[in-house]
């Protein structure tokens, strides 16, 4: 079902989420919580904001926490409660308090303060609740652990390169969001959230990281697979792919962007700024480069040799959906996505018939593709040439100047009116009885 906003219509999502009986209490407290939440971040926005008003409402939402433990099992309120004495003491960015159950994580809610992109980059209060996802932990510890000996495949030489990529990457943990809240309850739906772990000292590592795997998942099939289905010459992969394979697929792409960001020797920070446009847009494109190039190496083992090109689909389909999002220099990953295609579509690895508005994919170039543009950034980042730097970002022009509201140059189909562009949740909670 969708409703149209503006020109872009929104797919309105029906999530139900089941729950342990012993915890709808608590979760009740917990959705009270979230409402005090969102009026935090309305109150911010309509900069009616106080830091005395602030302290009134974060004591409010300690009290439905409190409440929240108090609803609990008594077996199960210690390690709640204990969390409530660290809240208490304040939060850096955002902090994940665990609900358990017989010592096992039941629930989590993540609330705090969010940096948001759509608002001008400014701390907003925001959260996201949901059933703690154990379905796919051994296929991230299994990622994990292959891959530092499939990364040093690459053919670099031996200074630009490192190990223990995965010891670097944060700390992962999925959920089955039911609820989001402030500036987590965009017209965008989050698909993941990083942050300190509420350590000061780890403020600018973000050594968390929260994924909402059933958003992810859902969007994936409500946004990009329906690109593919209307925009690829060969929709057979994704076809009659589950939502299973689909949350394992997207999971591989999505740590290994995540250890992207740690390989390689980086040499380039200092001489263009860490926050500048340029170098953000490079550090995504690598990570990019990062995780397909070890899609060809771990996916057989993971997901099956005959499962490896769903997943090249779809993180194809992916890519389209970045680029179709907009604003492509103002969001780093939207860039690369544009980059990527620019250079795939350079080389004959995509193909675009401007007839039908269709693209075609040669996934043995490709794969020859992403080997080299994965040694070329990584080469980029170890030399630290800043002009050079530079030059690749913009490879296909001033990037600056792409439109801010209009599709790129002959991309202007993918902005269709029909396919949806934003996600709205319906939640609806039932009780596991035991």
């Amino acid at each position: 079902m969708s409703a149209m906003d503006g020109h872009k219509l929104t797919a309105v999502l029906d999530v139900t989420t089941q729950i342990d009986e012993s915890a709808r209490g608590a979760t009740l407290r917990l959705l009270r919580a979230q409402r005090l939440v969102e009026t935090l971040y309305h109150m911010q926005l309509a900069e009616e904001y106080t830091v005395q008003l602030e302290n009134v409402l974060f004591g409010k939402i300690i009290d439905e926490l409190r409440e929240a433990a108090v609803a609990l099992p008594p077996e199960d309120r210690p390690s709640f409660q204990k969390q409530i004495e660290e809240i208490k003491e304040g939060i850096y960015d955002l902090y994940a308090v665990a609900l358990s159950l017989g010592g096992e994580e039941h629930i989590n809610y993540v609330f705090g303060k969010i940096i948001s992109a759509e608002r001008g980059n400014r701390p907003l209060w925001g959260g996201a609740l949901g059933r703690v996802n154990t379905n796919h932990d051994e296929l991230i510890r299994r990622y994990d652990s292959g891959v530092d000996s499939v990364i040093e495949k690459l053919p670099l030489p031996e200074g630009y390169k490192c190990s223990g990529v995965a010891d670097k990457a944060p700390e992962i943990k999925l959920l089955d969001v039911f609820s989001f809240a402030g500036a987590l309850n965009i017209s965008h739906k989050p698909i993941c959230v990083f942050f300190s772990g509420g350590d000061r000292e780890n403020l600018s590592t973000l050594s968390k990281m929260v994924v909402f795997i059933n958003i992810y998942t859902q969007r994936f099939n409500i946004i990009s697979r329906e690109i593919a289905r209307k925009h690829f010459t060969d929709f057979y992969p994704l076809n009659d792919i589950d939502n299973e394979s689909i949350a394992k697929i997207l999971l591989m792409w999505l740590r290994g962007h995540d250890l992207g960001h740690f390989y390689g020797v980086d040499n380039l920070a200092d001489n263009m700024g860490e926050l500048s446009r340029s170098y953000l847009i490079l550090h995504e494109f690598k990570s990019d480069m990062i995780a397909l190039y070890n899609l060809k190496h771990l996916g057989p083992e993971l997901i099956g040799k005959e499962t490896l090109i769903n997943a090249y689909y779809v993180t194809l389909a992916e890519m389209l959906r970045y680029i179709r999002r907009g604003n492509i220099y103002i969001h780093p990953d939207s860039a690369s996505a544009y980059l990527a295609y620019r250079y795939f579509l350079g080389s004959a690895s995509i193909t675009l018939d401007t007839k039908i508005n269709k693209f075609g994919f040669n996934i043995e170039k490709l794969e020859s593709d992403i080997e080299e543009l994965a040694v070329e950034l990584l080469t980029t980042f170890s030399e630290g040439n800043a002009g050079r730097a530079e030059d690749s970002v913009n490879r296909y022009g001033d990037l600056s100047r792409l439109s801010a509201s209009s599709p790129p140059p002959r991309l202007e189909f993918l902005y269709d009116t029909d396919i949806p562009y934003y996600l709205e949740l319906k939640s609806n909670l039932t009780l596991d009885v035991q």
